[in-house]
């Protein structure tokens, strides 16, 4: 995921762009060493253009530059939770039994291992990841071959020729790319791809998301498309390659079954051009959310009414009818899943039912989900080694369940709606995340577990750990804030703040301070004693400002504060009387405990780089202050030395999400970067690996 770090900073015709800078002066008596310059000056000013207005910033009494790659890299570590919220059939099950979902711009294998040893009563249970990370955008499907080891996955169409939308084949056990399809050709993001049945795989049918959502199928070996048509205007769920009658080698890929939006169609494909007919509905059309096939050539379609209806081909010019529907959930049939012996698995609401599909489909039993886990997104068999029965079942609050021994058990956990703050916890391996779904959860970076959980009563937009590691203070978008217990996620007490978003959350460093940044401009402070009372020692808002506080840092001696404005503006605040510094010049030399505000003198690198239209959203210093990493409305991840005043700063660049990046920060002892963003909760670990690391 490694990328270029040139960037243009000026249009054709010269004129500048966002994130541009110009400096008031020549450096003069500057000194070069290993790289690096220092400057004597004190009144040498820098100014930048950010969101295309000139901000001025200070520089410190000694300057220090250096615009050189920083000696680490980012690598991919980790992948937190899974995306279920906004997908379908996002989870498929390797040869291997690896389990295959996406999540972001990565694709993700992930095992669970379990040893057993003769002096321990339970089996140890070790998790490995591994990741495809050939995409530039948002994964948007999945495809396994029927040889159950290549995938192909589509994605997003990005901003830039560079980042089109296509669809990759590739190896599930190497990782290796076997084929790129559709990059000059797909206008608009991928859909849904799936794999021919017969002909060993050979074909895919691509779907894309433009208007009339074009249908193409293509020899993906060459590769080269064999036929398109446009499909409907309508919204498309899904589409695959109908096997036929397994017994009856008839159609042989010749049909293609498309459905979404109160439609189902059946489209002939005769490698020339291609004729589609709809399903034959008695009454109303249904949204039609899912298909599954029998071992006879009937094909099973879950609906948005809750039922499931059987349709029969009539052997006449491939009209096919529908002859049975059955009522079987309260909500959408999502997920249809049909196992070799011919039991038909569904999945509806939070219910997963099971079907003899031989005995008319006759329903033989059924389970409810967990509570907390969500309904049902997707289902899918485990390998042939698996226990009979066991299945795999994502949800739509990103969960991943094992269903085995007519027992379920949480395989993978995570955020089911976007992640807004993250914190590192100051002594031990773990860290913090709050986020839109309610939930603050504290994970462990070592074994990528759930410590604890706790359901907060509003969306939660910020989160701070007090130095000690003892507090937790989490923001809300009402305007209250409540302190937890690091230990166990307990509450120990709230309070109101106002009636706007918390969006920022700072502790001293002394740990009796804690600094608010709200969304109707208001700077609070408020002291925390022993007991955990909070008292409000001072607030302010500077006058005639609409916008609001973003982000906040304190000094290391805890008397002043630094904030940014929804407008990039940075403000010094003087915390003994809560007085705006206006010269921000006595400011320059002051020591601050952290850099998660995403203006200033020392990001003047990052800012230098963007072109128009791009904002830096995010910034995260490392503890012992050698590099910073920031996060912008690209999806872009890109780890510079710190500080970074260098124009063009060089940089190391991740891309993991196609939009904004929403948080990011690194561990306590500089091993990992946290991240979250993109249009899923994807949280990301990271490992800050020297450059020769694999």
């Amino acid at each position: 995921m490694e990328m270029d770090t040139t960037n243009r900073n000026k249009n054709s015709n010269g004129s500048q762009q966002d994130g541009l800078m110009s400096r008031s002066q020549s450096l003069n008596g500057i000194n070069r060493k290993g790289g690096a310059f220092k400057d004597k000056r004190s009144v040498e000013t820098t100014r930048v253009i950010i969101n295309k207005q000139a901000r001025e910033f200070f520089l410190p009494t000694e300057v220090e530059e250096d615009g050189r790659k920083p000696n680490k890299k980012l690598t991919l570590d980790w992948v937190y939770g899974f995306r279920g919220r906004d997908v379908e059939d996002n989870i498929k099950v390797l040869v291997t039994g690896e389990l295959v979902y996406f999540v972001a711009t990565v694709v993700v294998i992930y095992e669970k291992r379990e040893q057993r040893y003769q002096d321990r009563s339970k089996p140890l249970t070790t998790e490995l990841q591994r990741h495809y990370t050939g995409h530039t955008e948002e994964v948007t499907c999945l495809a396994l071959h029927p040889n159950k080891r290549f995938i192909a996955s589509g994605q997003l169409a990005g901003s830039s020729p560079e980042f089109a939308a296509h669809v990759r084949i590739w190896d599930g056990l190497t990782l290796t790319t076997y084929q790129v399809v559709g990059f000059d050709v797909f206008k608009a993001s991928v859909k849904t791809v799936a794999f021919s049945v017969e002909a060993e795989g050979d074909y895919i049918m691509v779907i894309d998301d433009s208007e009339k959502h074009e249908l193409s199928v293509w020899d993906w070996g060459k590769p080269k498309r064999i036929a398109k048509t446009t499909t409907t205007a309508e919204s498309v769920t899904g589409g695959c390659f109908y096997p036929g009658d397994r017994n009856d080698k008839k159609y042989n890929n010749d049909i293609i079954i498309t459905y979404g939006n109160k439609h189902l169609y059946f489209w002939k494909l005769f490698w020339e051009s291609s004729n589609k007919k709809s399903g034959i509905f008695e009454e109303e059309t249904p949204n039609v959310t899912s298909a599954a096939f029998s071992e006879n050539g009937q094909v099973i379609t879950g609906n948005s009414d809750g039922t499931i209806h059987i349709w029969v081909d009539t052997k006449d010019d491939y009209v096919f009818i529908l002859s049975e529907e059955i009522p079987a959930h309260k909500k959408a049939v999502s997920s249809l899943c049909m196992k070799p012996d011919g039991v038909l698995i569904s999945g509806g609401g939070n219910e997963i039912k099971h079907w003899d599909a031989p005995a008319g489909f006759k329903k033989l039993k059924e389970k409810t989900l967990p509570e907390l886990s969500g309904n049902v997104r997707s289902v899918v068999l485990q390998n042939t080694d698996a226990p009979e029965g066991s299945l795999y079942i994502g949800t739509t609050k990103s969960c991943v369940l094992e269903y085995v021994g007519k027992k379920f058990s949480y395989v993978i956990q995570g955020n089911s709606d976007e992640i807004w703050a993250i914190a590192s916890h100051p002594k031990e391996g773990s860290f913090i995340t709050a986020g839109h779904d309610q939930l603050v959860i504290k994970w462990s970076t070592l074994n990528h577990g759930i410590k604890w959980r706790t359901q907060i009563e509003k969306p939660c937009v910020s989160v701070a750990i007090d130095p000690k590691g003892v507090l937790v203070a989490v923001g809300t978008t009402v305007g209250k804030l409540v302190l937890l217990k690091v230990e166990d996620g307990s509450e120990i007490t709230s309070t109101q703040v106002g009636n706007a978003q918390i969006n920022a959350l700072s502790f001293s460093q002394d740990g009796k301070k804690l600094a608010i940044g709200a969304h109707d401009g208001f700077t609070h402070v408020f002291s925390i004693n022993e007991y955990c009372q909070f008292t409000r020692t001072q607030s302010a808002a500077l006058k005639n400002n609409n916008s609001f506080v973003s982000q906040v840092d304190w000094s290391v001696d805890s008397n002043f504060l630094q904030t940014v404005l929804g407008d990039y503006e940075v403000v010094y605040w003087d915390i003994n009387n809560m007085q705006k510094r206006k010269d921000a010049r006595i400011m320059r030399d002051i020591e601050w405990c952290s850099q998660t505000c995403s203006v200033g003198y020392a990001l003047i690198g990052p800012w230098s780089n963007l072109e128009n239209g791009e904002v830096v959203n995010v910034a995260g210093r490392s503890a012992k202050s050698e590099f910073v990493a920031v996060g912008d409305n690209r999806g872009r991840i890109r780890l510079y030395r710190h500080p970074s005043t260098s124009l063009q700063a060089q940089f190391r660049n991740v891309k993991p999400y196609s939009n904004n990046v929403t948080a990011i920060t690194f561990t306590a002892d500089d091993s990992f970067v946290l991240s979250s963003g993109g249009n899923d909760a994807a949280l990301f670990q990271w490992v800050v690996s020297d450059l020769n690391a694999a």
